[in-house]
């Protein structure tokens, strides 16, 4: 029997056709290729996940704002206390927190999960209060 034979399902000889060298060939292209893939992938699961730590971070900057500007009145420590037990019940961190008048400006943070600790932060902002010279009080 010759090195490049082999037996083939019926128990008879059959000649590789096969040239030397060429065996497995595609395999390291395509192993690259499924990385590649794999790495698109995971940079579009991290991009996704970063937009919505960004619109949780902005949504609840704006609930905390409305909470403050309810409680201004009562002063800037109970209406910030407000507005840190909103963000507090969403798992977000209220970085800043002011209050003058009736309105409440409101800064929030939010560490992307899954990321690696303080990787990445997002923020988010608002404002809230009566709008100046509109409604009533413009007659």
């Amino acid at each position: 029997m010759r090195a490049k034979d082999s037996y083939g399902p019926t128990g008879t000889v059959r000649e590789d056709d096969s040239s030397p060298g060429e065996g497995g060939s595609a395999t390291v292209p395509a192993a690259m290729l499924t990385l590649a893939v794999l790495a698109v992938c995971w940079l579009g699961v991290q991009f996704g996940a970063v937009v919505v730590a960004g619109h949780r971070a902005r949504g609840a900057a704006d609930l905390a704002a409305l909470a403050a500007a309810a409680y201004a009145p009562e002063g800037q420590w109970v209406a910030c206390s407000r507005a840190a037990e909103v963000t507090r019940r969403m798992n977000l961190e209220l970085s800043d927190c002011r209050v003058r008048g009736r309105r409440a400006w409101v800064h929030t943070e939010l560490a992307v999960p899954g990321a690696p600790q303080g990787a990445w932060l997002v923020t988010g902002r608002a404002l809230a209060g009566p709008i100046e010279g509109r409604g009533a009080a413009q007659e």
